[in-house]
């Protein structure tokens, strides 16, 4: 899918809409950021993305893995809060066995984010 495009794809990456002083992030456990080159990422450790530096676009995908903990964040708030970032697909699944998420939701869930809607 991504072969011969540029992409940047990480785990685990604090992002931040705006500079505030106590902006809490998200922290997507991947984030996959169509279009991105960072120069040599083996030798970069990145712990934050700051959406409001030049050249820092949201990601155009991102991925949840769902914990007891998370679920219903990851089901219910997550999804309108990518949207507003600008991210355009917003995936959620619950790997756990049994599942923490209701049986009628399934175990994976996918949101397209359309203007700042999560649809």
């Amino acid at each position: 899918m991504f072969r011969d495009k540029d992409c940047f794809i990480v785990s685990n990456l604090n992002i931040y809409q705006r500079r505030r002083r106590y902006e809490y992030p998200l922290a997507p456990d991947i984030a996959v950021f169509k279009g991105v080159t960072v120069p040599n990422p083996a030798a970069r450790e990145f712990r934050s993305w700051r959406l409001y530096e030049p050249d820092r676009p949201p990601p155009h995908v991102v991925f949840e893995f769902s914990s007891e903990e998370t679920w219903q964040a990851d089901v219910e708030e997550k999804p309108a809060r990518y949207a507003a970032l600008g991210v355009r697909e917003y995936v959620a699944y619950d790997p756990n066995d049994p599942p923490y998420w209701p049986a009628v939701m399934g175990r994976l869930r996918v949101w397209r984010c359309i203007g700042n809607q999560a649809v």
